[in-house]
């Protein structure tokens, strides 16, 4: 989230990219393949990156047909 320079309003919400909670103070960054990504806490770091890692093996599976 970030506010107006006055303070007064909203400028921009931002959402950890994760679970969608509102960031309102400095996110934590990371780029992944590309793609800028804004995480709340250090646990939906953990938990994006162990989910792409499931999501690429299960890839690699089903392009070798199991093997």
């Amino acid at each position: 989230m970030k506010f107006s320079d006055n303070g007064y309003y909203l400028e921009e919400y931002t959402k950890c990219d994760n679970c969608g909670v509102l960031l309102y103070r400095s996110p934590i960054r990371i780029t992944t393949d590309g793609a800028n990504k804004q995480y709340c806490s250090d646990w939906c770091v953990d938990w994006d990156m162990k989910r792409e890692s499931e999501v690429a093996s299960q890839r690699r599976l089903a392009e070798t047909g199991g093997k």
